[in-house]
């Protein structure tokens, strides 16, 4: 079995607003070579599930779940929020919705969404927009059992409800003769 307290970790961070499916395997790619690690050497894949933007997270978990099944892998997915915790048990963390709120967890409160002013008001020390550990979801991930696995889906995390919008303009489609209303 791995051993997560021995093992390097290696990362690679890339800020962008767009192309995130086009620069995740690649990235993972390099982070292989550069470890020397023959991608069949991967026994089991660990990523997180959210909360978090709704594309990133979809676009993780997807790629996840492919290379998971090509390998013939477990894939475990985690919350950000929990790992993040795992890592600083006295504080509340938080996560930047880009809404002019947080998604706030604590050792004393369930997963909740907080304003600045809310979360001051906890007294906590606040961990945000920090990653969570990959020691920490490395030792998480290889201490569960495989009988376990259920109980660490790889569906996104959702604290808000789905929004959806119109259209701004309804257009015919196709050769259908009426436009779509």
């Amino acid at each position: 079995m791995f051993d997560g307290a021995t093992a390097n970790f290696d990362s690679q961070y890339l800020e962008t607003d767009k192309g995130q499916a086009e620069h995740l395997v690649p990235l993972i790619e390099d982070i292989l070579s550069k470890s020397k690690t023959d991608i069949k050497d991967i026994a089991r894949i660990a990523t997180t599930r959210g909360p978090g933007s709704f594309t990133g997270v979809r676009i993780g978990l997807a790629t996840a779940r492919t290379l998971g099944l090509a390998l013939s892998v477990p894939v475990l997915g985690f919350s950000t929020l929990e790992l993040l915790l795992k890592e600083f048990p006295d504080s509340l963390v938080a996560i930047d919705t880009k809404r002019e709120d947080f998604y706030c967890l604590s050792k004393t409160m369930a997963p909740q969404i907080l304003t600045e002013e809310q979360m001051t008001e906890l007294n906590l020390p606040i961990i945000r927009d920090t990653n969570p550990s990959l020691k920490i979801m490395t030792q998480c991930a290889s201490a569960i059992d495989d009988a376990m696995f259920p109980e660490y889906p790889v569906t996104p995390i959702y604290m808000r409800e789905a929004e959806t919008s119109q259209p701004k303009h309804n257009k015919a489609v196709g050769n259908c003769p009426n436009p779509l209303s």
